[in-house]
């Protein structure tokens, strides 16, 4: 990073007059170590106070932070951060506005617990996109709280929105919620890959999940997945079967088991049915004409499983 040495004097200046901007950037400069300044959290924290104290929102966040962890010098005190947090979320900040959320969850800082202010301010942080204000958000979906429905659907919508920004936690979940085939289709990739990714970003709960998930066998799936499985089964049976041998008037559930070998290929159909009038013949004809499966994984290796699959003949009285 290259700034041109006149300019960095006349910024410097710029601070030490009291402009906030300039003072916000110092503290940056000085908290990294970047543009010829020592790093020192101390100097650091003294410029965020200064700018925090004109109106600048992103200093008075990390004002707040340094009041919250007793960091740059500061005394640790909670009612200090959750005032800077929230004079802080009131100009915008999305992070102030989760962490100011966090507040009023627990009741810290001075705030009574407040489980809908707390959701506003969680969702005013995820409607601007911060990963923790969406997963908090989430959180709320999933429990029912601060006056949000309980609506699991939504909350698995937000915890992958904040999982592809990268918040940790809500990797895991989305990972454990692809693992089950809770609320979206069982996926035993899909759940790999987030947990592999939430353990990569230090989640510790991710780290004991994974050896588990190693072992986990991968179900058999057709092309296209279960739609073009039952599209494949509408398309080629022939509904007509026991009309055509006089069967009575009724509806018949026909239930045949099959094994999709380590190749795809199906064998092994055997009716678990007896309706008679040519409808378990015509499923199991059906079923042997089926196209190559993706077969069933165990330990990334092929392996021979076994399904079953209903269908429903309808034969209506004339």
């Amino acid at each position: 990073m290259f700034r041109n040495e006149e300019a960095e004097t006349w910024f410097v200046k710029a601070a030490e007059h009291g402009e906030p901007k300039a003072q916000f950037q110092m503290g940056v400069q000085y908290l990294y170590g970047v543009f010829g300044h020592k790093q020192d959290d101390a100097e650091a924290a003294k410029w965020f106070k200064k700018a925090a104290d004109l109106g600048h929102a992103d200093a008075q966040y990390e004002t707040a932070m340094n009041y919250q962890d007793g960091s740059g010098n500061f005394p640790k005190n909670e009612t200090e951060a959750f005032k800077w947090f929230k004079r802080s979320a009131e100009q915008g900040s999305a992070p102030a506005q989760t962490m100011l959320g966090a507040y009023y969850d627990l009741g810290m800082g001075g705030a009574a617990k407040n489980e809908t202010e707390a959701a506003k301010w969680f969702r005013k942080s995820a409607d601007g996109g911060n990963a923790n204000g969406i997963y908090n958000l989430a959180n709320y979906y999933l429990e029912g709280k601060g006056g949000i429905a309980k609506d699991r659907a939504e909350a698995t919508r937000l915890y992958e929105e904040a999982a592809k920004k990268g918040n940790a936690n809500a990797q895991r979940n989305i990972a454990i919620t692809y693992y089950k085939g809770e609320d979206v289709t069982k996926d035993i990739d899909k759940a790999k890959y987030w947990m592999k990714k939430s353990a990569d970003n230090g989640n510790e709960q991710a780290r004991e999940y994974l050896p588990q998930m190693a072992d986990e066998e991968k179900e058999a799936d057709f092309p296209g997945g279960n739609a073009a499985w039952i599209a494949f089964l509408e398309k080629n049976i022939n509904e007509n079967v026991p009309i055509k041998r006089k069967a009575p008037a009724g509806s018949y559930e026909v239930i045949a088991q099959f094994a999709v070998g380590t190749e795809g290929q199906i064998t092994d159909v055997t009716p678990l049915t007896k309706h008679g009038y040519g409808m378990e013949q015509e499923f199991m004809r059906v079923l042997n004409e089926s196209p190559k499966w993706k077969p069933a994984t165990k330990n990334g290796k092929p392996v021979t499983s076994v399904r079953k699959q209903r269908v429903v003949f309808d034969v209506i009285e004339e």
